[in-house]
């Protein structure tokens, strides 16, 4: 590591376009920006009092930077129904040119180093898809497998896309409907910080609706949809998903899928409206956590209830 340099980075400051060169880099199809930055990393953690800021690692070769590593704070409802305090780990990589050298798990181990002096979480927590060459790096620096979650989908070609409801409406403010208690194993997220995470979003990326006490968010892709989140009684749920199908279909979408385990909340909504195990578009993902201050590995007890996406937040 004679060569290198590693160092907590400032996004938004002096490190602005060396950050935005490496990013575009690892996520080519990401095309952040300006106005995303400012978004994430001062705009949406400002929505929640309760959070602190989203902190980003750095590893420099002299004056290149050539690897990230960023967490972002969140409100997680655990296992006994208590909020704590994780970190979401997001946007790591190292360049392409530096890769096999050992020097990512270099930069998880210094950015989780950093993160327990700093002691602002229990955990830091990661949704990777599985078999990712990316988990291994994880492991090899303190990570621990938490939970397995496999891929549903419904192939949209088979489904005739006529399914409507003039009463399933766009939600325009998520103060204004009716949001219970965030369950066990979920992001704790009040209605100002959804606001501005789903709807004020600077590439206005994701559909919400709602119908009755249900509400779904959905994020389209290029060839396919991803159900992030969804919220209700059953049967309004239902209403809510095969009304996401036809939109997704006059869309010219291929595919609807979500993360899903038998024991998650509407498994069998899912199920009722079509979906069954495996994607073309998606892979599983394993849920997996490093200690920070706590001293036991997190329990995860197979409800997943995170609303997350691959690349979630670009």
């Amino acid at each position: 590591m004679t060569n290198f340099n590693l160092k907590l980075i400032d996004p938004c400051g002096n490190e602005h376009e060396h950050y935005i060169k490496i990013h575009r880099e690892l996520f080519n199809s990401a095309s952040i920006d300006d106005h995303w930055i400012e978004w994430y990393f001062s705009k949406l953690v400002k929505s929640d009092s309760r959070l602190n800021c989203t902190r980003t690692y750095g590893l420099y070769d002299n004056l290149r930077l050539i690897g990230i590593w960023s967490v972002e704070p969140k409100i997680m409802r655990n296992n006994n129904n208590e909020l704590i305090k994780v970190g979401r780990c997001f946007a790591v990589g190292i360049s392409s040119d530096y890769r096999r050298l050992g020097l990512f798990t270099s930069l998880s181990e210094f950015a989780i180093a950093s993160e327990r002096e700093i002691a602002e979480y229990e955990y830091i927590i990661g949704f990777p898809q599985t078999g990712r060459s990316v988990v291994g790096g994880h492991l090899k620096a303190g990570w621990e497998e938490v939970l397995y979650n496999d891929i549903y989908s419904i192939d949209l070609g088979c489904n005739d896309g006529v399914f409507y409801r003039k009463d399933v409406k766009n939600v325009l403010d998520f103060s204004q409907i009716d949001t219970p208690l965030s369950k066990s194993n979920s992001f704790d997220e009040p209605a100002l910080y959804r606001n501005t995470r789903f709807l004020d979003h600077p590439k206005l990326q994701y559909l919400v609706y709602y119908h009755g006490d249900a509400h779904i968010v959905l994020k389209p892709y290029s060839l396919f949809c991803h159900i992030l989140e969804v919220q209700g009684s059953l049967h309004n749920v239902i209403q809510l998903i095969e009304v996401s199908k036809t939109v997704c279909k006059r869309h010219g979408l291929i595919e609807l899928n979500a993360w899903n385990n038998p024991n998650y909340f509407f498994s069998d909504a899912l199920k009722y409206c079509g979906f069954s195990i495996g994607a073309q578009h998606g892979l599983p993902i394993t849920i997996i956590a490093v200690k920070i201050n706590a001293k036991v590995k997190l329990q995860i007890d197979n409800t997943f209830n995170f609303a997350m996406g691959v690349e979630e937040g670009y």
